[in-house]
């Protein structure tokens, strides 16, 4: 139909205005970038098995999950990779739950694209949004086991993501 048709043409715009805007950023445009950046040429360096465990001199980031994502852009070889992960969980995660449980996709997509942008550098705290938002649908379902992998992933990127086990 044609609703579905200008729908999906709205995720596309969305998803690929928010994984260019979060990705072809300049690093030291805002505050953490150019910290991430700094943990990312450091788990440049370091073998895969000790990404865990390395003690990072410029970034605080005990997250184990989030190290991963930043070695993986290492490997690939440029921190735009790491970008482009985190952004495109993030794009993918917001309109999905926009689309199955927002009466207003529309509205819901807007809000959410003009509130992150504001807090762009936030990258670990928005990307453990992301993943918990992933886990409505399994707190519906009542699927405990889909949760509680989706909350330890949610953890491994930013340990403030204990706050929504409750749910």
């Amino acid at each position: 139909t044609r609703n579905k048709a200008f729908d999906n043409i709205i995720y596309v715009i969305t998803f690929i205005t928010i994984v260019l805007t979060k990705t072809f950023i300049d690093i030291y445009s805002l505050p953490d970038l150019e910290f991430y950046y700094a943990g990312w040429e450091e788990l440049a360096g370091v073998n895969w098995k000790d990404v865990p465990s390395y003690e990072l001199t410029f970034l605080k980031c005990p997250e184990i999950g989030f190290r991963f994502i930043l070695k993986i852009g290492s490997f690939l070889g440029d921190f735009k990779w790491s970008l482009l992960i985190i952004a495109s969980i993030h794009a993918y995660a917001f309109i999905n739950v926009s689309k199955k449980y927002s009466p207003y996709v529309i509205i819901s997509l807007i809000i959410f694209t003009l509130g992150s942008v504001q807090s762009y550098f936030v990258l670990r705290q928005w990307l453990a949004i992301a993943v918990t938002m992933l886990s409505y649908q399994y707190i519906i379902n009542r699927n405990w086991k889909m949760f509680a992998l989706l909350m330890l992933l949610a953890f491994s990127i930013h340990q403030t993501a204990i706050v929504f086990i409750p749910m």
